[in-house]
């Protein structure tokens, strides 16, 4: 189903003035691009990373709260893509360049040195580790190898690991 954002005061109701937030495009092996209906999500398919002509949507996502030490600061967005002829779900054979805008207004505290991309992989957030901020810019670009929710979120910015203590002889 498409989503619907309301762009009218609320004393009107004129369905003129809702328009549709989900978009989709069909591309192939050539490779193209897609925006978000505001043109805050872009993404770039290379060519060769679709084997075949696929439908790819991109739409404003909810829910999935984050993680402990995890701070939402923008958007959530679904990108899913299926091929045309059959529909079922397709999936990139190379990485394809994913970038994000953020409001420094959303932020919710965090630091913008912190922002990233993350994914959702069923039962958690997860860092995509190509993830890199223009701070100039409010953009978040990454190059991902696959489909799925995303949502511009800022970590803990602690490195946790373990240490491993050998016995030395007698100390």
């Amino acid at each position: 189903k498409p989503y619907l954002d309301r762009t009218y005061p609320a004393a009107r109701y004129e369905i003129a003035d809702w328009h549709t937030t989900k978009v989709r495009a069909a591309i192939g092996p050539a490779g193209g691009s897609l925006a978000s209906y505001n043109n805050t999500v872009t993404l770039i398919m290379p060519p060769g990373a679709l084997a075949d002509t696929v439908i790819l949507s991109q739409a404003p996502a909810t829910g999935m709260p984050p993680d402990a030490g995890q701070t939402v600061a923008g958007q959530v967005f679904d990108i899913s893509a299926s091929y045309g002829a059959t529909g079922l779900p397709a999936s990139p054979a190379v990485p394809f360049t994913l970038t994000a805008e953020y409001n420094e207004g959303d932020l919710n505290g965090a630091d913008e040195s912190l922002l990233r991309l993350y994914y959702w992989d069923g039962a958690h957030w997860q860092e995509e580790a190509s993830s890199v901020v223009n701070s100039v810019d409010n953009t978040i670009t990454a190059t991902p190898d696959h489909f799925s929710r995303w949502a511009i979120m800022a970590g803990s910015g602690l490195l946790i690991g373990h240490v491993v203590l050998q016995s030395r002889g007698d100390h």
